[in-house]
């Protein structure tokens, strides 16, 4: 143990303090990298919080982006996937964000994260669900030392509860150990000694306020004490003078008696510079910056920038690589088979240099204009095009304006001197004329020129071969109608789960106070189920979702033809809207209550106790939440995602049929692929109310919910619309 270490132990000793330093925890040195994840990530306060929350919550805020591995070695991003889903919703209690803070938070603190798997027999199986393991619970057991020989299982422990998993059940993500390949080594871990070393010091500052303030030293005597004399006279000055509130008071002593200073000072231990020092070394530990905890000193716009891209660079994309990997290799190939290979990625978080590519732009065009500013919005702040932006400008001194206009001569005769020279009005005239002239065909060949640029990148749209509209159009929309679909669908379970909870309830008062009433009827399992509160509920949940759904499809559909529309929500499309959310969330919990005055008249038969039928009340919310809510879900986001486009393109005035685009891919079913490139006017319905429509196997849609005027057309469906003909006359 060094001198220093041995000076503060006794001093905290001699505080009664008791340490919370590694050693404290286990007796382990810290001077060697020997502790354990039980003692590891307890210290998660302080510095190591901050660092270890910049970290995760970057880690955190990453999207993972999915890719189909084609023949030809080039990769297709998928926006739909069961592994996805799995990943943003990994088990009913967590988010995809927070899970991944958590794995994050495991690694750094004990350089371990246990991710069991729910419902796999096999390495092949696909999970149903991903559960947490704290890592200081979990225990690796192995046959032998022998570096050949796998895991045998992994035996986790909490208070009573003990279980033992099979290597295929778990997914060990791990920071690599040079001690163990078999175990982790947490950012925590190897820099014990720092986090004591600023523990320590923390404490002894604290304490050095508490218990001795200004005062500190020895009380000496001339006279000669008893032993009583001696402690009343300690205790009355330790409860006069010490502590932060009686800082610099006067001391009074008694006659022959004299208080001598002793021990350091703060200002000679320089606590502050060394609580600094400590401070930045546990930041290089964990390779954060000060710029990502929000401290400014010495700190200006251009170095926190540098630094926090470096942060991203050389800490948040290493560790999002080492993850992907082993979530490739653990999780995603379980998805994969002979006929699919998926590869799992991630949004770069390191931002473009874009001061970088700015200066090698100016320096490669000696400062010339080199885009448009359509091209600029978009590049630099994500913005949708204007009109009369597609044009790349140059400065207005560049411009030629025109060769001198040669003076008239005056020509002499004989006898006297006759000039061709016009009146001062006749040229201020034909100056007029001429610029009127210029403005009129400035004006025409702007309008040409806008015409062309519209009608170009709208033929650009229709000309489309469908791999390209996919890719460009349709695979873009339904990245973002999932984002809603996903929260649709939490909002529904949530409904799910609090209404079975009423359920159960209230059956539960029905067995305590006497048996289910014979007369199970449609008014009373409707109070029973609380269901005019729950549909005003959904509605409440659904509502505001969809609006902002509507927005954010139509933008989108404007800016694919070119155009910005102001307006996006007007007074008849908002009642539209609500009168839709209000059509499924009765229809909803219409079939609830269908399902469970079955249920209560087979319990009701077969003589259920309350523990019967408790269960299968929650059985209906399962499938309720499994099923149903995907379901819901997928259609009604898709129905207003796709309603938006159309009343977009509407509105534009320029689109005046659209086609049904279908994906390419295996899941098309059969009554959508004979949809597909089906053409009707923008004002037209694809199908009205009461028709029905025949599938390439031969199943028949009745099509009785409402007209059909833009996709889905049935449940699940994933269609989308595209621009037919379009003209700007």
């Amino acid at each position: 143990m060094s001198i220093f270490r041995e000076i503060v132990d006794k001093a905290l000793d001699r505080f009664g303090y008791s340490k919370k330093g590694f050693d404290a925890f286990s007796g382990a040195s810290a001077e060697t990298n020997n502790v354990s994840a039980k003692n590891a990530i307890k210290v998660f306060d302080g510095w190591v919080y901050a660092c270890i929350r910049a970290i995760a919550e970057d880690v955190g805020n990453i999207d993972f982006e999915l890719f189909r591995a084609k023949n030809d070695g080039d990769l297709e991003q998928i926006y739909n996937a069961d592994v996805l889903d799995l990943l943003s919703r990994p088990n009913p209690y967590m988010s995809g964000r927070d899970f991944m803070y958590m794995i994050t938070a495991h690694k750094e603190l004990v350089g371990n994260a246990y991710l069991l798997l729910d419902g796999v027999a096999s390495e092949k199986t696909k999970p149903k669900a991903i559960y947490l393991l704290s890592p200081d619970r979990v225990k690796i057991v192995r046959k032998t030392n022998d570096p050949r020989q796998p895991v045998e299982y992994y035996e986790y422990e909490h208070g009573t509860y003990k279980a033992r998993y099979q290597p295929h059940e778990i997914i060990h993500l791990k920071y690599p150990n040079p001690e163990n390949p078999y175990v982790g080594l947490g950012t925590v871990q190897a820099i014990a000694q720092w986090i004591d070393a600023e523990n320590y010091a923390q404490e002894f500052n604290r304490r050095f306020f508490l218990q001795g303030a200004k005062l500190s030293g020895l009380i000496t005597s001339d006279k000669n004490l008893t032993d009583d004399q001696l402690r009343l006279l300690k205790e009355s000055f330790q409860q006069v003078y010490s502590g932060v509130k009686n800082s610099h008071k006067v001391a009074m002593l008694p006659t022959g008696a004299e208080f001598k200073e002793v021990g350091t000072t703060q200002k000679d231990m320089d606590f502050i510079e060394g609580q600094r020092l400590m401070r930045d070394k546990i930041l290089a530990g964990f390779k954060v910056p000060l710029t990502a905890l929000g401290i400014t000193e010495d700190v200006n716009r251009a170095n926190a920038e540098a630094t926090n891209y470096v942060f991203a660079l050389r800490t948040i994309r290493p560790k999002m690589q080492m993850l992907v990997q082993e979530l490739q290799d653990q999780l995603v190939s379980r998805y994969s088979n002979q006929n699919q290979r998926l590869v799992l990625g991630f949004k770069d978080p390191v931002p473009e240099n874009r001061e970088a590519k700015i200066e090698e732009m100016k320096a490669a065009t000696n400062s010339a204009a080199v885009m448009s500013v359509n091209e600029a919005r978009e590049w630099f702040f994500g913005l949708v095009p204007v009109k009369n932006g597609d044009a790349v400008m140059t400065d207005f001194n560049k411009i030629p304006l025109g060769s001198p206009v040669e003076q008239t001569k005056a020509i002499k005769t004989s006898t006297k001197t006759l000039s061709t020279q016009k009146s001062h009005a006749d040229i201020q005239e034909e100056k007029h004329s001429n610029f009127v002239e210029t403005l009129k065909q400035n004006a025409l060949d702007v309008y040409k020129a806008i015409k062309n640029n519209i009608e170009e990148r709208l033929a650009n749209i229709t000309e489309m071969d469908d791999d390209t509209y996919e890719k460009q159009a349709w695979s873009p929309f339904v990245s973002r109608v999932s984002r809603y679909e996903g929260l649709f669908k939490r909002n529904l379970e949530k409904i799910n789960e609090d209404q079975a909870e009423v359920i159960i309830e209230n059956v539960e008062t029905f067995f305590k106070t006497k048996d289910l009433p014979n007369d199970i009827d449609a008014d009373k399992v409707s109070e029973l189920m609380d269901e005019e509160r729950f549909v005003k509920a959904t509605i409440d949940l659904e509502t505001p979702l969809m609006l902002e759904l509507y927005k954010e499809e139509a933008a989108a559909a404007g800016a694919l033809i070119g155009l910005e529309f102001e307006n996006y929500l007007t007074e008849e499309i908002k009642d539209a809207i609500v009168r839709s959310v209000e059509l499924m969330a009765n229809s909803y919990s219409d079939t609830t209550r269908e399902k469970l005055i079955e249920t209560l008249k087979e319990a009701q038969l077969e003589g259920d106790s309350f523990v019967d039928l408790k269960d299968k009340i929650l059985a209906i919310k399962d499938f309720n939440n499994v099923v149903r809510a995907e379901m819901v879900a997928r259609t009604e986001t898709f129905r207003v995602a796709n309603r938006a486009t159309r009343e977009a393109w509407k509105t534009s005035g320029v689109v005046k049929t659209i086609k049904w685009f279908t994906a390419s891919d295996e899941r098309v079913c059969q009554y959508c692929a004979p949809l597909h490139n089906k053409v009707v006017d923008i004002d037209e319905a694809f199908f009205a109310k009461g028709d029905t429509h025949v599938g390439a196997e031969g199943g028949v849609l009745n099509l009785d919910y409402d007209d059909v005027d833009n996709p889905p057309i049935h449940p699940r469906c994933r269609c989308y619309i595209k621009p037919d003909e379009i003209s700007i006359e």
